[in-house]
C-alpha cells in the first residue's frame, strides 16, 4: 500500500474518531500556544539504529516544543512540519516528553510535508503545560568529493514565540561555512517563528569519509517507561549511602584514635608530674630513724673509749652495749 494511501486512511480515521468521540479534538492555530522551541540540526551526529545504510550520512534535528493547550477540551492530535519528502526520512521519536532522553511514543503517519500525530493516549489537557518531541533524520546532502552542502528550513504554519536555534558540525568537519553567520554561534534566539518568518539555513564543511560523531542510537533507550532512571536512581542513592557511611566510621575512628592519644598524653603528663614533683606526704618513722641511728652511733662511740680507757671492764661495755642495742 502506498504512503498516500496510509496518509488518507489515517485522516479519515482521525476525522471518524472525532464525529464518534466529541472529547476528540483537531488542534487549529488558536488552539494551541506554542511558547518555546528548542530546534538543533546535527550533520553527522550518529545513524537510527535501523538506517539503511551506514556509508551515507544523515543529518539528525531535534525538537522540543512547549505548548499550551488554549481550549476546554482535552487536544489530541497536532501536524507538525517536516521536511518529509526528503531522501531517506526517518522518524525517530515523536510524543510528550517526560524526562530528558525519555518519551511517550505517539503514533504518527506522514503527509502534505507534515507529522501528523496522534495524541489520545497523552493528550494535550487544558491550560497543561506540555512538552512534544520530534526527532527525525533525512538525507538533504550535496557532496562533491569531500565538500559537503545542505539547506535547512522551518516554516510552520503556527507561530513560535521563542526558538532556540543551534547548529552542531562534526569535530572532524573543516573549513565550515553557516549562512546567515549567526547561526554558527551556540544557541541563536529567534522571536516569533512562523511561516512568514522563518528560519533557513545553508551549510558548507569539508569531510572525506561519512564516519559519525556518535554511535549509533537506541531506540529502546529513548522509550523510556521509567525503569533505566528508576535503577540508575537506586544504585547513585545505594552509592551515596555507602559513602556516608564510610565517612562517619572514618571520622569516629580518628575520633577514638584522637581521644586515646589524648588520655595516654595526659596519664604520661600526670606521671611524669608525680615522678618529678616531691610529694608533701611524710614517710612515717624516716627522719626519727635517722636521728636514733645517729643518737646510738655516739653512745657507741663513748663505750668504746670507755672500754680502751679501762674505766669500764669488757662485760659492762658488753652490757651497756646491748642495752643501747635494745632500745
Amino acid at each position: 500500500m502506498k504512503k498516500s494511501q496510509l496518509s488518507l486512511i489515517f485522516i479519515f480515521a482521525m476525522v471518524v474518531s472525532v464525529i464518534g468521540n466529541p472529547m476528540v479534538v483537531l488542534a487549529a492555530n488558536d488552539d494551541l500556544t506554542f511558547d518555546s522551541l528548542y530546534l538543533s540540526v546535527r550533520p553527522e551526529f550518529d545513524f537510527p539504529p535501523d538506517w539503511f545504510d551506514t556509508n551515507v550520512p544523515a543529518v539528525l534535528v531535534v525538537q522540543i516544543a512547549e505548548l499550551t493547550n488554549n481550549t476546554n477540551e482535552p487536544i489530541t492530535t497536532i501536524s507538525y512540519p517536516a521536511p518529509i519528502d526528503e531522501p531517506n526520512f526517518h522518524v525517530y521519536a515523536v510524543g510528550k516528553l517526560q524526562s530528558q532522553g525519555q518519551y511517550w511514543p505517539a503514533p504518527h503517519v506522514l503527509s502534505e510535508g507534515k507529522i501528523h500525530i496522534d495524541l489520545k493516549d497523552y493528550p494535550i489537557l487544558p491550560d497543561e503545560d506540555y512538552s512534544l518531541t520530534v526527532q527525525y533524520y533525512y538525507n538533504p546532502f550535496t557532496i562533491d568529493n569531500a565538500r559537503k552542502s545542505f539547506s535547512f528550513e522551518f516554516a510552520p504554519d503556527f507561530n513560535v514565540k521563542e526558538v532556540l536555534m543551534n547548529v552542531a558540525t562534526p569535530p572532524a568537519a573543516k573549513n565550515v561555512r553557516i549562512e546567515p553567520v549567526k547561526y554558527a554561534l551556540n544557541d541563536v534566539k529567534e522571536i516569533d517563528v512562523n511561516k512568514d518568518n522563518p528560519i533557513s539555513l545553508d551549510v558548507v564543511y569539508d569531510k572525506a569519509d561519512n564516519k559519525p560523531a556518535n554511535q549509533p542510537l537506541s531506540s529502546k533507550a529513548d522509550k523510556g517507561d521509567g525503569n533505566t532512571d528508576m535503577l540508575f536512581i537506586l544504585f547513585v542513592a545505594l552509592l551515596l549511602i555507602i559513602v556516608i557511611i564510610f565517612i562517619f566510621s572514618q571520622k569516629g575512628s580518628l575520633s577514638s584514635k584522637n581521644s586515646s592519644k589524648q588520655k595516654a598524653k595526659k596519664d604520661s603528663h600526670q606521671l611524669n608530674a608525680k615522678k618529678s614533683k616531691p610529694s608533701n606526704q611524710k614517710v612515717k618513722g624516716q627522719p626519727e630513724q635517722k636521728k636514733f641511728n645517729e643518737d646510738v652511733s655516739e653512745e657507741q662511740k663513748d663505750l668504746r673509749k670507755k672500754l680502751l680507757a679501762g674505766e669500764i671492764d669488757e662485760k659492762a661495755y658488753h652490757e651497756q652495749m646491748k642495752k643501747l642495742n635494745n632500745k
